[in-house]
């Protein structure tokens, strides 16, 4: 491990994505690392399970807009705490997404559910690597 730096080990499923370890609001979580999401992304339909409240929540018209999600409807929230490769973040602006369509097609290739993206906003804010030689994500501290 590089100075200054902690990881989380990475895991690659099925589709070839990668998948860690996250926890929001104390409460563990699975999430896909996309590099290619501008921005860390949470299921809706999770928020409870992540003690996320209407409070936390701001109202936005935003969509999504990529590779499967096109138009889905987002909300802007901020979780109290967010940890990623061992580095912990305060009040991290997130969206809030269904992601039921995703998480359909991983139970159809029977596969666990995730519970939300790694975006490249929480990368690039930590000057995040990806060592794919040793399946690790490190974080700056």
């Amino acid at each position: 491990m590089c100075a200054g730096h902690e990881s989380v080990r990475l895991k690659r499923i099925a589709t070839g994505q990668l998948v860690l370890p996250a926890t929001v609001n104390g409460v563990k979580g699975i999430f896909v690392l996309d590099t290619g999401s501008g921005n860390t992304i949470i299921d809706v339909l999770k928020k409870d399970k992540f003690k996320i409240t209407e409070a936390d929540i701001c109202p936005t018209t935003e969509t999504a807009v990529g590779a499967g999600a096109s138009g889905i409807a987002l909300e802007l929230a901020t979780v109290r705490t967010f940890s990623a490769a061992r580095r912990r973040m305060r009040n991290v602006m997130v969206f809030l997404m269904d992601m039921s369509n995703v998480n359909n097609e991983f139970t159809a290739a029977g596969m666990r559910n995730i519970d939300g993206i790694l975006g490249s906003d929480i990368l690039f804010a930590h000057n995040a690597v990806i060592d794919y030689g040793s399946m690790t994500l490190k974080m700056n501290k």
